[in-house]
């Protein structure tokens, strides 16, 4: 949430220096963060506000529709990983079922035809969905800063006082989280 601090900072220079001022403040070191990069970029060329925000708002959109791909091909495999399980204990009951009269083989049947449903099951509920389910959470953070730094920024072209720029990015945050930087 420092983002938040830097967007508010650079309210008050838009606010008081312009844009020509806020472009000899700003620091490149920014633009390692692609969404800074590309909404900032735009408010230098003096781009109006609603533009700034429709562009970055898609990408940040498409940002996150690629990263969430991870998520639903694990959420696939875990649907499938039972399945493949039941596979294994058809193999197993193949097995068994093909020797009956040898009671030592019917052990090792059933017990591959057992192994492999625990394992399908295993790895669906306890690695495969969990794993999709975090980074699905982690996705969720991400496009959440992204979208915080989409509204602060995209207010810059207006040239608001950064008291407004604050209180905006404050009603996106819990109030136990709440900036006052601004001097309100």
């Amino acid at each position: 949430l420092a983002d938040v601090e830097k967007i508010i900072g650079w309210g008050d220079i838009m606010n008081k220096g312009g844009l020509r001022e806020l472009q000899n403040q700003f620091d490149e070191k920014e633009y390692e963060n692609p969404i800074i990069k590309f909404s900032m970029e735009m408010v230098f060329m003096g781009e109006k506000s609603e533009n700034v925000y429709k562009e970055t708002e898609l990408l940040i959109e498409n940002m996150h529709d690629r990263k969430m791909k991870a998520v639903d091909v694990l959420d696939s495999m875990a649907g499938f990983a039972p399945a493949f399980g039941m596979i294994g204990t058809l193999v197993g009951l193949v097995i068994l079922l093909n020797d009956m009269s040898d009671p030592a083989a019917l052990g090792a049947g059933m017990s591959i035809a057992l192994i492999t449903t625990l394992y399908g099951v295993l790895f669906a509920n306890l690695l495969l969905k969990p794993a999709a389910r975090k980074i699905e959470q982690k996705n969720g953070m991400y496009n959440f800063k992204d979208t915080l730094i989409l509204e602060g920024i995209s207010m810059l072209p207006n040239k608001p006082h950064p008291i407004i720029i604050q209180n905006h990015l404050n009603s996106f945050l819990d109030p136990a989280f709440h900036f006052d930087v601004a001097g309100g």
